[in-house]
């Protein structure tokens, strides 16, 4: 579960600028999509540390179109394999944490 200082975070509104700026495009995927150690580590990082996260999802030649994108990833036991290229970061150099969108190679 989350912790209760996310779920604080998440229902009441509190201003805390490096967190609103990475609400959509980053935890809100990780919300939903990450594993729940993950979830934790990440969300206490961001709310006690500052952290920021970052959005890895544009690719030349396609901009933000995710239907094709070409950048892919391949799982193995120890981590992953991402085979892209990406175009634009979001907060390039201001991250701790990336967000890299891709498809799984088949």
């Amino acid at each position: 579960m989350f912790t209760n200082a996310f779920c604080s975070f998440l229902c009441v509104p509190v201003f805390i600028p490096n967190l609103w700026i990475n609400i959509a495009p980053f935890l809100k995927p990780l919300a939903k999509y990450g594993n729940i150690a993950t979830q934790e580590k990440v969300f206490e990082d961001f709310l006690i540390n500052k952290n920021m996260g970052g959005l890895m999802i544009t690719e030349p030649g396609f901009g933000s179109d995710a239907l094709n994108m070409r950048t892919s990833f391949k799982e193995y036991e120890d981590g992953y394999h991402i085979k892209g290229q990406k175009h634009w970061q979001g907060l390039t150099g201001d991250a701790n944490y990336w967000l890299v969108a891709a498809r799984r190679e088949n």
